[in-house]
Order: structure tokens, then C-alpha cells, then sequence
């Protein structure tokens, strides 16, 4: 297999572009005699015998030593020749490894420049005198899809410190390292209390209290913590389909090279999809070589059609490393619940923070009513924001309306169908004042001479709804 040598190099002030340079050797060079033949032969000769284990050894040693210089020398020798180069070179080595001849097509002047650049390369002695090594230039925005497929294999077998804020209908902030599937994260909604995830091969260990203690999660904290660490490890995954992508711009950032690559999308296209941006940074260092920034969608299993909006930094952090917590003691059932009696209070700040919450975003309710004698009822219940379709799937049938306008029998969320008579419209509307009223907290009665409704506490755990950061409790309606 012919090894491959990655460089990131400009193409004018704004153009990024991606070089592949392959070093081919030759498995038995001619003799000195014949260094002065074309290059076309020497090239042939390159190509027929690069495949042998010598050659690929050889082109090892030219990517130790050439490696450091190759993007200024490209770069400088095609600065001024548009977004797409392509040429090769020919270096044939002298039996102590210096350059002895350099051999270029004679239309090619910036292949000439580039052999120039290198002429004074020291490599190890070859297997023969008169070694021919092929180094091809090929610059394309096209590339790349490439680059970031690389870059992204290089991060697997590193620890990456990130930094990220997602957002949709709500905000938080994921921040910690990442380290292959092992992860130390913290968690910080913005109307919420911060929480923090240690994840070692198949343990999980949760904080709730800054750290102070933490517990050995179950199944659902395994679950809950693999969802975090999902929306900053998925723009990392080697196995995802990416969008197809195209170099927009190269600058250098403290010694490295940096390029944004962003999707190949059409103008009838723009506007309509949420933007997606890669930032990779190729350093001489192979350990900081990788995504910088991420702009873009993450979505989550069962939601892929509702994206949240990620925006996340990776710094090289491999000098660190994710340690379980120093104390993992488990929290008893009354270490975890509440100081003080929450009750009305925990009652109607939680409410108020559903009622807001639920504004925002596709909102979903399953209901299982009891009539006593009269029966049971069984609906879900489906509600997009801002005025958005409502849709009801029970057992007789799909029933949607728009607009908050006639109850439509509807498969199509209301897009076409037949008008409800005047007792199921009321039915579905009674359906769904029931909902609204559980979440505004209001009495399940009506009638005064029962008393008020008071909202009693009768437990907490960790809970989080698909798609929410909602911290969730247990309480009960009564009336006296």
C-alpha cells in the first residue's frame, strides 16, 4: 500500500485547499549512468516498482524528514495558480540520501519550484544509489471530505477537551474531556442546576452537588449520561454520514493551519437547513491534529427530525486524563430528596417552567382517563408552537386542526380531511383543557364546596424528558 502524507495549504486569500502527497519508491534503481534520463521514464519507473516494501519504508523516512516543510513549500510554490494544482516530482537519492537529482515536466514551474525548495533534503541512506521517490501534488477544494475524515480518525485515540452550547427551544452548556467512549462532563442548563458524568468503560458516576458526592448510576443514568455525550461526540464520529463539504477559507492559528470547510449547498437550498461548519487544525504535532470548532445539527435517537443547534470548540488535551471520582459513595433516598418541604412552592416553580418550556417546543401528551362507570378514555395528544397544527390519535380515529381552526378527521396533520360533527369537536376540545389545566395547575373539580386544590410532594428522582432538560418530581393533587 502506498503511504499517504496530508498538508493543508492556501490557494490565493481566501481559498483553502487539501494536498495528498504520496511518496512512491522504487524497488531497484538504475545506476548512476542513467540519472540523467526524462522524467517521464524516471515516473514510469516510480509507479511500476512503488508498491514494493522497500519503497514504502523509504517513503516513511522522506515524511520524517520532509514532513515539517512540506506546506510552506507547497504553499509558496502555488500560491498564485487558482484553486486547483496538480503536478509531480521526481527526487532520485544519492547512495548517502542526499538529493542528487530533482526531475519535474518542464510545463510544471511550480513543480520545479517545489524541487528546488527541497533539493537539500538528508534522508537516510536508500536500499540502492540513484533512488527515484514520486511525489505528487494534488490540490482540490474538493478534497475536503477527506481531510475531515482523517482528522476525525485521528481524534479517536486522543483526549479532547470540549467545550460546547446547545441550544433549541432552551439553552445549556456541555463542557469536560473526551476520551475515545470514556467522558468527565458537566452539564449546566440555564434555569438549572449544574450536574457532572464520569464515564469509565462500563461505569457511570453522577454528581449532583458540584462534586462534592456522587453515586454509581443504574441503567437510566447509564442512558441519561450516553444522551449528553452524544450531542458533543456526535460531529466527531467517523461513522456518520457528513453533508458534502467544500474548503472556504485557510488562515494560521499560532503555528498551525486552519481551515473552515462547510457544505456544497445550493442557492434554492440556503436558508432552508441549519448551518454546519467544520474548523480542522493540522499541526506538525499528529496529537493536535483535528475539529477546532463545529457549528451545526445534533440530533438524538427518536428525534431526528427535531435538530438541536451545537456549538462546540475541541482543544488537544492528551496530557489529561478522565479519573473516576475520588468519592462514590451512594446517596440514600433522604440524602436525595429535598432540605425542606417543597410542596406549593416546588409545585408551581415547576409547573411555570413546563408551561414555558412546553411553549416552545413540539409538545406531546399520552392520557389514560377513568370515568368510573362511564368508562375509559385513551388519547395522545400533539401541539407544535406558535400557533403550529394540533393533533389528536385515539381510538377512533386521527383528528387534526390548524390554526386552532375546525377539527378536521385527518391522517395529514390537517392538510386535508372532513369536517368533525359538533360533539366531537367539543370532546377533543374538553381533551385537551384537561391537559392545559394539569399544566397551569388548576383544580381537577370545579365545584367550590370541595375546598382548594393543594399540590402535595411525595418524591423526586432523576428524570429527563426526550428532548428536555426537565427535572422532574412526583406530586399529588388534592382538594380540601
Amino acid at each position: 500500500m502506498r503511504s499517504n502524507i496530508v498538508v493543508i495549504l492556501a490557494v490565493s486569500s481566501s481559498v483553502l485547499a487539501l494536498t495528498t502527497l504520496r511518496a512512491e519508491g522504487a524497488k531497484e534503481a538504475a545506476d548512476s549512468s542513467q540519472h540523467s534520463r526524462s522524467f517521464a521514464e524516471a515516473l514510469a519507473e516510480a509507479k511500476r516498482l512503488g508498491e514494493t516494501e522497500e519503497g514504502k519504508a523509504y517513503d516513511e523516512e522522506f515524511g520524517k524528514v520532509a514532513g515539517p516543510r512540506l506546506s510552506d513549500a507547497v504553499s509558496e510554490c502555488t500560491k498564485n495558480l487558482g484553486p486547483r494544482v496538480n503536478f509531480e516530482v521526481v527526487f532520485v537519492f544519492a547512495a548517502d540520501g542526499h538529493v542528487e537529482q530533482v526531475l519535474t515536466p518542464s510545463d510544471k514551474p511550480a513543480a520545479k519550484c517545489f524541487g528546488d525548495k527541497l533539493r537539500d533534503l538528508q534522508l537516510p541512506a536508500p536500499p540502492h544509489p540513484g533512488w527515484p521517490l514520486l511525489f505528487t501534488v494534488n490540490i482540490s477544494p474538493e478534497n475536503a471530505p477527506g481531510i475531515l475524515a482523517l482528522n476525525l480518525k485521528l481524534m479517536e485515540g486522543g483526549t479532547w477537551e470540549v467545550d460546547a452550547t446547545i441550544s433549541r427551544a432552551f439553552k445549556f452548556r456541555v463542557h469536560g474531556l473526551l476520551s475515545g467512549e470514556d467522558f468527565d462532563l458537566t452539564v449546566e442548563p440555564e434555569d438549572r442546576n449544574a450536574f457532572r458524568q464520569i464515564a469509565i468503560k462500563d461505569q457511570v458516576w453522577a454528581s449532583f452537588d458540584g462534586s462534592k458526592t456522587w453515586k454509581l448510576e443504574d441503567a437510566k443514568g447509564h442512558a441519561l449520561a450516553q444522551r449528553f455525550y452524544a450531542f458533543v461526540h456526535n460531529p466527531l464520529r467517523t461513522e456518520a454520514t457528513l453533508p458534502a463539504l467544500e474548503v472556504v477559507k485557510q488562515e494560521t492559528r499560532d503555528g498551525e493551519t486552519w481551515m473552515q470547510l462547510r457544505p456544497k449547498v445550493s442557492d434554492k437550498k440556503k436558508g432552508k437547513l441549519q448551518k454546519t461548519e467544520y474548523w480542522i487544525a493540522i499541526s506538525q504535532d499528529p496529537k493536535r491534529n483535528g475539529v477546532r470548532r463545529y457549528e451545526g445539527p445534533v440530533t438524538e435517537a427518536g428525534h431526528e427530525n427535531e435538530p438541536l443547534h451545537c456549538v462546540a470548540t475541541y482543544q488537544p488535551a492528551n496530557d489529561k486524563t478522565t479519573q473516576p471520582p475520588a468519592n462514590t459513595d451512594a446517596l440514600s433516598e433522604q440524602g436525595s430528596t429535598p432540605s425542606a418541604s417543597p410542596d406549593a412552592k416546588f409545585a408551581a416553580d415547576n409547573l411555570k417552567y413546563s408551561r414555558d418550556f412546553y411553549s416552545k417546543v413540539h409538545f406531546v401528551a399520552i392520557a389514560n382517563l377513568d370515568f368510573g362507570a362511564a368508562g375509559t378514555a385513551q388519547f395522545k395528544y400533539d401541539r407544535y408552537p406558535n400557533g403550529g397544527p394540533e393533533r389528536i390519535q385515539t381510538g377512533d380515529g386521527e383528528f387534526a386542526r390548524k390554526d386552532g381552526k375546525t377539527w378536521l378527521k385527518s391522517n395529514d396533520w390537517g392538510e386535508t380531511g372532513k369536517p368533525v360533527d359538533a360533539q366531537t369537536a367539543k370532546r377533543l376540545n374538553n381533551w385537551i383543557g384537561l391537559i392545559d389545566a394539569r399544566l397551569n395547575g388548576e383544580p381537577a373539580s370545579k365545584d367550590p364546596s370541595e375546598g382548594a386544590t393543594v399540590l402535595k410532594f411525595i418524591g423526586k428522582e432523576r428524570c429527563y424528558f426526550p428532548n428536555s432538560l426537565a427535572r422532574c418530581g412526583s406530586a399529588r393533587a388534592m382538594q380540601r
